[in-house]
């Protein structure tokens, strides 16, 4: 039984770690697509919490309990700033895809041409 939970968590933890590098590849399709979900769900949670009667700490304190409000507001609006940049991102990630793979094709289409005039 402890060899299954070790190796269920070493496959986890090479999981996480997969996960992470791909989501720390500048150009990966995984990380245009999971921050804009990351971002709005982060905004969309900021938003509950500042709604919801339940708070870390309680509101009738006067300026503490309106500062983790405020402090989850202010992460709510970065969170949706933040997935509004990676949609944009990811839209002009994918404009740019075509012309990147017209561009691969004319160079290979070139290489094909002088390797048959040889």
């Amino acid at each position: 039984m402890g060899t299954l939970i070790q190796t269920f968590m070493i496959c986890g933890t090479l999981l996480v770690l997969a996960f992470l590098v791909l989501l720390s590849m500048p150009k990966s399709q995984l990380r245009f697509f999971l921050l804009e979900i990351l971002g709005w769900t982060g905004a969309a949670l900021a938003g509950l919490y500042v709604l919801c009667p339940i708070d870390v700490i309680p509101d009738f304190i006067p300026v503490a309990g309106w500062l983790d409000d405020g402090g989850a507001l202010i992460g709510g609006i970065a969170a949706f700033i933040a997935a509004i940049s990676a949609r944009s991102d990811r839209q002009r990630w994918l404009a740019e895809q075509p012309r990147q793979d017209a561009t691969r094709a004319l160079a290979h289409s070139k290489e094909d041409s002088e390797e048959q005039n040889r």
